[in-house]
């Protein structure tokens, strides 16, 4: 259940983070993490990340890619207006993170998704890239609701997104086929006003600083490949 499942095109969802406690402290994540764009060059760790055993059980409802090309054509045609960033650790993409931005009279809204390699998950990647989809969609862009799908029995996920100010809206049930039964699904949903100014406000808020800490170039120079957003115009809306 990732953007397209908004546009009646299918269930492939994407939000493997059984990574993590939604309390893991921010030092979890490792020194030599980088949050970057996405770039043509990441294709094929891409492709094993959406292809591998995490992933298709808890992140998607459809079968696995049959080749990079596949992949692609899914992933540029989400959104024209869309954020993506992966995480490096080492130099090697573990983990990309996806905001996708509605047309029209839904452009205050942007749906996520998320997704990390099985072998790197623990380690604080899945929040680093959740701190950082939040950090645009508040202070770059303005959204004022952001929206994903998780399946109901990845309760690490949910636990993290509740964390971050996501409530459950609904609940899809039987929506997959699973082995020899059924999973639920939950809508989940976080409105920027609510989650700002809520009880969580201090927690949010220092995630969110640290994403930003994470975007600034480094080194005083150039930006060294560290995540320069697109020129989207901020929405002008209250909250």
């Amino acid at each position: 259940m990732d953007a397209r499942a908004n546009k009646g095109t299918g269930a492939r969802a994407a939000h493997t983070l059984r990574d993590e406690s939604p309390t893991a402290p921010l030092r979890a994540i490792p020194d030599d993490l980088l949050i970057r764009p996405r770039v043509d060059a990441d294709s094929r760790a891409l492709f094993e990340l959406f292809v591998g055993d995490s992933f298709q059980r808890f992140g998607t409802g459809m079968p696995p890619f049959a080749a990079v090309e596949d992949m692609l054509i899914w992933l540029n045609g989400l959104s024209k207006n869309r954020f993506e960033p992966v995480a490096t650790v080492g130099g090697r993409v573990v983990g990309m993170g996806g905001l996708y931005i509605a047309d029209g009279r839904h452009s205050h809204m942007g749906t996520l998704f998320l997704g990390v390699k099985e072998e790197f998950q623990g380690r604080g990647i899945g929040s680093a890239l959740l701190t950082t989809l939040l950090a645009t969609a508040d202070f770059l862009i303005g959204l004022h609701r952001v929206q994903l799908n998780v399946f109901s029995d990845n309760q690490p996920a949910l636990g993290l997104y509740r964390k971050f100010g996501f409530k459950v809206e609904g609940r899809h049930r039987d929506f997959l086929q699973r082995e020899s039964g059924y999973v639920d699904a939950y809508t989940m949903a976080r409105i920027r006003s609510a989650a700002l100014d809520g009880a969580q406000t201090a927690e949010t808020n220092a995630r969110i600083q640290h994403a930003l800490s994470l975007l600034r170039p480094r080194g005083g120079g150039k930006n060294d490949g560290v995540v320069s957003f697109p020129t989207w115009r901020r929405c002008n809306r209250s909250g």
